[in-house]
């Protein structure tokens, strides 16, 4: 193609890449992303896809192009795009449409990133930096791509994630903080998984709740657990201030308990250091719960006197529970809930940590 036009160097370079191999819009745009820094990575790469196409496409009607098989390898590997021009000159094969870098999960990956932070951060004014560990073989297939082509203006995959969950993040109240950030939240590519690493030492424990009304956190109550414990905490997840927990949820204190906490039972396990993996971060699959009923229907559990009623219910979480109660239940009215356990895996993992 080189001998039909001079091309400038983006074009030219963007047409070698994609004569070899198919990329998206973001991975062909994060190619110069340090480039026009105002547009989006997937804006450049689309705007350059365009350019490309309209330029083989002057070329064609110009006859400087003496086969189609020329320009077929890029045309096809530009997507959507490049087979407008492929059908309007009568070309029906197969356009390649998955990306060879990512395979066409950015979105998912950015997504699974920021599902995570939503789940393990439970206060927006906690100072958080996003973290991203790519899979062997997408590391590696970048590193290809960087070295075989000499990209001077390449941005990293991890970087885009991060940034583009970051805005997202920061739109709804989140603060993102690269210089002092309390906790590290990291998408671990391969394993499919987000966790958190803590900037300073954390005390790792268990709690269970011993008496209803006191709540973890709250702006309302004059008394809660971070007032009692006189320390930041964090919990991965926890239950309404009304439902007693009976079994042990974990809990990571930024220092120990100076006292005993009324209403409380916390067990220290042990101290865990700085930029440490937390893999305890993340709700449990399933929780079971003891549920005290008033219902004039005989019902399914223990009977506690007439009309009163104990079942045990297994549920994702409280609000699972009380659709499970409406559903099963529509005429029982709740006295109190209490849970009871936790599924076997979060047992387990906290069985690892001790």
């Amino acid at each position: 193609m080189g001998s039909y036009l001079e091309l400038n160097n983006i074009t030219q370079l963007s047409y070698k890449i994609l004569s070899e191999i198919p990329l998206c819009d973001r991975c062909l745009g994060r190619v110069f992303s340090i480039l026009s820094t105002s547009l989006t990575n997937e804006e450049r790469g689309k705007s350059i896809k365009i350019t490309l196409a309209m330029e083989i496409d002057s070329l064609i009607r110009e006859r400087r192009v003496k086969d189609l098989s020329e320009v077929l390898p890029v045309l096809k590997n530009m997507g959507t795009i490049g087979e407008t021009v492929l059908r309007k000159y009568g070309v029906n094969e197969p356009v390649n449409y998955a990306c060879w870098l990512c395979k066409g999960r950015l979105s998912y990956y950015e997504s699974e990133l920021y599902q995570g932070v939503k789940k393990l951060v439970t206060e927006k004014s906690t100072r958080i930096a996003l973290g991203v560990r790519l899979s062997r073989e997408l590391s590696a297939s970048e590193n290809t791509l960087i070295s075989k082509y000499k990209l001077t203006y390449y941005e990293s995959i991890k970087n885009e994630i991060k940034r583009e969950t970051g805005k997202r993040l920061k739109q709804e109240g989140f603060i993102i903080d690269l210089n002092t950030p309390e906790l590290f939240i990291i998408y671990d590519v391969e394993a499919n998984v987000t966790y958190l690493e803590w900037s300073k030492e954390r005390v790792f424990g268990t709690y269970s709740r011993l008496v209803r009304g006191i709540p973890l956190e709250t702006w309302e109550e004059k008394e809660d657990m971070r007032t009692l414990t006189k320390a930041k905490f964090y919990v991965p997840f926890s239950e309404p201030k009304d439902v007693r927990i009976f079994c042990e949820y974990p809990i990571f204190l930024e220092k120990l308990p100076e006292n005993a906490i009324e209403g409380f039972q916390i067990r220290v396990i042990k101290k865990i250091p700085r930029r440490n993996r937390i893999l305890l971060s993340s709700t449990p699959k399933s929780r079971k719960y003891r549920v005290t009923l008033y219902t004039k229907r005989q019902i399914s559990g223990i009977k506690i006197t007439d009309n009163v009623y104990d079942v045990f219910i297994e549920a994702r979480d409280y609000k699972d529970l009380l659709l499970k109660i409406k559903n099963a239940l529509s005429d029982a009215e709740i006295i109190s809930i209490d849970a009871i356990s936790l599924d076997q895996k979060t047992q387990e993992m906290i069985k690892r940590n001790e």
